[in-house]
């Protein structure tokens, strides 16, 4: 029984530590040191701190750190450290190196970033007293991995990450352009791990008339939003919307989208009017109004390949094309979106 319980335990602490590599582990709360560690090794964005940026961190050798910006990448490395013996902390002096870069570059490695410590869990029960710890943070999220297991997708993140730095000291354009194409597909890993209750709706409410609310359910940071008008009698503090199945058909509809990259806006306003048309902006956003039966995912997902323009929904289900002229229907109730 002793034999069978232990190889029971050591089976679960494989499939923990297999699933603990999928993703980074939170590093809360970090200590006072490590705050100093940040301000001499990653770019400080003034009041805004340090939006987003890797750290490479070994037990017995020297630190450095890769700060990602709109406009340029910056790598530091600590060349040496002069120990204050009233504040106990080190006084850090760094190298420095610059390598311009285009916003839509810098963007792929901030949604790195970003994914990487979204999904940060703390399945990890990897400890040790040296090694190398890796860092990323995005936007005040902090999460780090020692020593990932070799091809785990932390350990291909921290790779890739390591290989940017040194595109960034040798200042080889042609290195990081191939990284970045690496840098995409962990991108789109890590959104796998993305829980679906990322993408269920928050409900926001706003009283129109005495008798009347709008109700709008909102996606992922209004990405796909859906608004429709109550009536009730209840007071404001009173009024109560069950978000039910419609909910979670948006969140399965949001984390589709997301998944498939369109980061666009879709604002729909749910109505009893028989007209059925959308708008496409210019910036790709998408506008529309249908009745409530007639929201479908072919409905919703067909108008993501729309150009700009405005459209009618056809009887078959099929967005076609109107003049502007046509379009004088829009309603003022839309006007909060």
């Amino acid at each position: 029984m002793k034999a069978r319980n232990f190889a029971l335990c050591v089976l679960l602490i494989l499939a923990t530590d297999l699933s603990a590599q999928k993703c980074f582990t939170p590093a809360n709360n970090p200590r006072k040191s490590f705050v100093e560690f940040l301000y001499a090794l990653v770019e400080n964005n003034g009041n805004f701190g340090w939006p987003d940026y890797y750290i490479c961190s070994p037990a017995f050798d020297t630190s450095y750190a890769l700060t990602v910006e709109r406009e340029q990448l910056v790598c530091k490395k600590i060349v040496d450290a002069q120990w204050s013996e009233q504040k106990d902390l080190p006084k850090y002096k760094t190298a420095r190196w610059v390598l311009p870069i285009s916003g839509n570059k810098s963007k792929v490695l901030k949604d790195l970033l970003d994914a990487a410590t979204i999904t940060a869990n703390y399945y990890s029960y990897s400890i040790g007293i040296d090694g190398v710890i890796y860092y990323l943070g995005s936007w005040g999220r902090l999460v780090s991995s020692w020593c990932p297991n070799e091809g785990s997708l932390p350990y291909r993140t921290v790779k890739m990450l390591d290989t940017v730095c040194l595109a960034v000291t040798s200042g080889d354009t042609s290195l990081l352009n191939k990284q970045l194409e690496v840098c995409k597909e962990l991108t789109g890993e890590f959104r796998l791990q993305y829980p679906l209750s990322y993408f269920y709706p928050t409900v926001w409410k706003f009283r129109d008339e005495p008798n009347v609310f709008s109700v709008k359910l909102s996606c992922n940071y209004g990405r796909l939003t859906v608004k429709q008008l109550v009536e009730s009698m209840a007071s404001f503090k009173d009024f109560h919307y069950d978000v039910g199945p419609l909910g979670d058909t948006m969140a399965v509809w949001r984390r589709e989208l997301f998944l498939n990259g369109f980061e666009k806006s879709i604002k729909v306003f749910l109505s009893d009017t028989s007209g059925m048309r959308c708008r496409m902006d210019i910036d790709g956003d998408v506008t529309m109004l249908i009745p409530k039966e007639k929201l479908d995912r072919q409905v919703l997902f067909s108008t993501t390949i729309l150009s700009e323009g405005y459209y009618e929904l056809s009887p078959d289900g099929e967005w076609i094309a109107i003049p502007e002229k046509r379009y004088k229907w829009w309603p003022s109730v839309l006007s909060f979106f």
